[in-house]
């Protein structure tokens, strides 16, 4: 059975797209001293079918389905204005069908931890070094009747943000990193393009593109069959999670709101384009940011240009329609 729509309400708790990914669909790390941001992510995932090994696009039987929440929670702390650390825990819930069976599972994914660094800003380019390490507590296993709610190993990951003004209204972010994953599966190369503009004071929208790249062989990638037994036997046939080498592009665009001067929250969809040994299918975020310590969080940009500042003389200008008084003499005065 699909998984009850009421799940919904812990969107306290959040997902990341494709598997466990880096990073949610949140801003790069702001950094002010003292800070403590909070980050909230619920994505939803309903898969339709699978990209093969060569490209091709191959739907899922009638009588197999897949669909997938991810609940992901994270606290930033700044430590200063120039570094910050993480940390944090994952949820998962998947639902799966096949001819025979209906399985369910909701459980702990996993917690992690890691830090940012802030880079000097270089030709109009702010720079943001990143860096996670991911304990998973929510293994696959061939023996076990469990349909996955994540790839189910530890993984390292790392990488760059780098972001622009490109105009008064918009700014552009681009990230650039590896994720190297534990339990023989294929390490990865991950990026993601995000443009975003500032529609009012309120509201902003985004757009871009992002993905995944294997650039390390699985270790069954002569033999898939031990992949094969879990992704067929109780995922519903679908290759969301435990695949071998596969790649992943998505098209996503959102709007968000910014309720207070810290605070934003965003609701978007995306839907991918490209894809080797995944699934295919529509997918949906919500995410939530508020900061506690400082009033810069939210939707603003994280860097603007330096303005000089202009000093003032204190004498005071005469208005142009100043006129000097003067007393006038009465024509009844006598001398």
């Amino acid at each position: 059975m699909r998984i009850k729509l009421s799940l919904i309400l812990f969107f306290a708790l959040s997902p990341k797209a494709f598997g466990e990914r880096l990073y949610g669909h949140f801003d790069p790390p702001k950094f002010k001293a003292q800070r403590i941001g909070l980050k909230y992510e619920m994505d939803y995932f309903d898969a339709s079918g699978n990209f093969l090994e060569n490209g091709d696009k191959e739907s899922l039987a009638s009588t197999n389905s897949f669909s997938a929440y991810n609940f992901h929670f994270q606290t930033d702390y700044d430590l200063s204005s120039k570094g910050s650390l993480t940390f944090g825990f994952q949820v998962g819930a998947s639902s799966s069908e096949d001819i025979e069976f209906g399985r369910d599972n909701s459980t702990l994914k996993g917690i992690f931890f890691g830090g940012a660094y802030k880079l000097k800003v270089i030709k109009g380019w702010a720079s943001v070094l990143d860096a996670r390490y991911y304990l998973t507590q929510a293994k696959n296993s061939r023996t076990r009747n469990k349909v996955s709610v994540g790839d189910g190993v530890n993984w390292l990951g790392g990488g760059l943000w780098l972001g622009r003004r490109v105009h008064k209204k918009a700014i552009l972010w681009m990230y650039g990193g590896v994720k190297l994953r534990s339990g023989g599966l294929s390490d990865l190369f991950l990026y993601s393009i995000r443009p975003q503009i500032k529609l009012n004071k309120k509201f902003r929208l985004g757009f871009g593109v992002e993905g995944f790249l294997s650039f390390s062989d699985d270790k069954f990638t002569s033999d898939p069959a031990p992949r094969l037994e879990v992704t067929s036997g109780f995922n519903g046939n679908s290759l969301r999670y435990y695949s071998v080498n596969p790649a992943y592009h998505e098209v996503q665009g959102w709007v968000g709101y910014r309720y207070k001067p810290y605070s934003v929250v965003r609701l978007g969809f995306a839907n991918p384009v490209l894809g080797e040994n995944t699934a295919t299918g529509l997918r949906a975020f919500l995410t939530l940011e508020t900061s506690m310590g400082w009033n810069g969080g939210g939707l603003s940009f994280s860097f603007k240009p330096i303005k000089k500042k202009k000093y003032r003389s204190r004498k005071k200008k005469k208005s142009i329609f100043y006129k000097k008084k003067t007393k006038k003499k009465s024509p009844f005065r006598v001398k």
